[in-house]
């Protein structure tokens, strides 16, 4: 989904990787990983709703 990060707009992905979940912010420009962070909050089910 697209969101506002820093006054920009960026695309919101959610990441899975094991029992980890990753909250990244990508650049549309460029396509260029803008932030990532480990969201602890997401360890449920991993659905499309998060």
């Amino acid at each position: 989904e697209v969101e506002q990060h820093a006054g920009k707009a960026v695309y919101d992905v959610e990441v899975v990787k094991g029992a980890q979940v990753f909250d990244v912010k990508i650049s549309p420009d460029q396509g260029t990983v803008i932030a990532s962070t480990e969201d602890r909050n997401d360890h449920d089910d991993h659905d499309q709703q998060d």
